[in-house]
């Protein structure tokens, strides 16, 4: 996909309020947040590795928290979200943990930062039902969806439409 066609998508998807929703991959599909987050952080993770190497040395070496500032403003301008939206004193940031440890973290906070869900996150059990409390058989809804499609098709077949 041309970088002229890419922009005029970007344009359309920001005139729509979709453009954090929305990502487009340089084959033209749709990338999902975890596509967007990796091809953002490809091609920078050997700087992220020394980054929090040295900060796994001196927590407080100057050099190296100005490096993981840029970082963190260069990956943030790729995924169009505000480089101040993220937040630095966590602890994937410290230096606590080995480069292994913190990049799936640091993949993480991205991806709720893009998705939108910084709140806490929904677990399986909130989108289980107890069974035991369905109902079986008709329901009040089922009968009243089933006489109102009854109703329609007999008005369609008192007057047919020619």
């Amino acid at each position: 996909m041309s970088k002229k066609l890419l922009n005029e998508v970007y344009r359309f998807q920001e005139l729509a309020g979709i453009k954090k929703e929305m990502r487009i991959g340089p084959d033209g599909s749709l990338m999902s947040d975890e596509e967007a987050v990796d091809k953002a952080i490809e091609g920078h993770t050997g700087s992220l590795a020394k980054i929090l190497k040295a900060l796994n040395k001196d927590p407080q070496y100057t050099r190296a928290r100005q490096a993981l500032d840029a970082w963190i403003k260069t990956v943030a301008e790729k995924l169009s979200i505000d480089p101040d939206s993220v937040p630095k004193n966590h602890n994937a940031f410290s230096g606590e943990h080995s480069y292994g440890e913190a990049l799936p973290m640091i993949k993480q906070i991205f991806i709720d930062l893009i998705s939108g869900d910084q709140e806490e996150e929904l677990m399986e059990d909130d989108y289980t039902e107890d069974l035991s409390t369905i109902p079986s058989g008709d329901t009040d809804a089922m009968n009243i969806a089933e006489d109102d499609f009854s109703a329609t098709m007999h008005a369609v077949d008192d007057d047919p439409v020619v």
